[in-house]
């Protein structure tokens, strides 16, 4: 019974009448515009502009050989690289010793990277060895390795003796003499003011 009352109380008063028809009227046309506008806009044919690639302008011949030839005065001539350290003579690395960061070996560069213990694949400790990792570079060819050595393996001609996390030493016995070596990871202070 409220709710007939209310209806009619609706029906009756003026204004709720004219926003009645009018919101009424709105969504009649509003519908109307949506689907009339929907139908034309299927119908229409997009034309898109066409696009012309820009040409840019060229230059003469004679211009660019011009232009080329003031510029090479200012070009630097290509030049053949020397290698700064293409290695030593066997004399001079006959007479290697003492304590170095780096060491020659025939046409290898060797310089020691890391002490640690010996591991297996997994990274599992296998024994209370030590290993030595050592970088070897080529020197002619500039390829460089980071191999692994055990205390007492040959080293490019060198017995291997690690001293402690951040030397190893290096000895040789040839002709001349025995040659001992200490391969270190940091130069001394000396040989850095050199």
């Amino acid at each position: 019974m409220i709710t007939s009352g209310l209806s009619k109380a609706i029906l009756t008063d003026k204004i709720a009448l004219v926003t009645i028809i009018l919101t009424l009227i709105w969504v009649v046309g509003d519908v109307q515009e949506r689907l009339l506008s929907n139908n034309q806009q299927s119908s229409k044919v997009t034309t898109y502009p066409t696009i012309t690639p820009l040409l840019l302008p060229l230059l003469a011949k004679d211009k660019a050989e011009q232009i080329q030839q003031k510029y090479l005065q200012y070009r630097i001539a290509p030049q053949a690289k020397v290698s700064e350290s293409a290695g030593m003579t066997a004399e001079e690395q006959a007479r290697q010793h003492g304590e170095l960061t780096r060491v020659f070996a025939g046409e290898h560069e060797l310089k020691l990277k890391a002490v640690i213990e010996s591991v297996d694949k997994d990274g599992v400790k296998t024994s209370n060895e030590l290993m030595a990792l050592i970088a070897v570079k080529n020197v002619t060819t500039g390829q460089t390795t980071i191999e692994s050595f055990l205390q007492g393996s040959q080293v490019y001609g060198f017995r291997l003796g690690i001293e402690n996390n951040t030397q190893v030493i290096l000895t040789n016995t040839s002709q001349q003499g025995e040659q001992k070596i200490i391969l270190s990871m940091y130069a001394l202070k000396e040989e850095v003011t050199n």
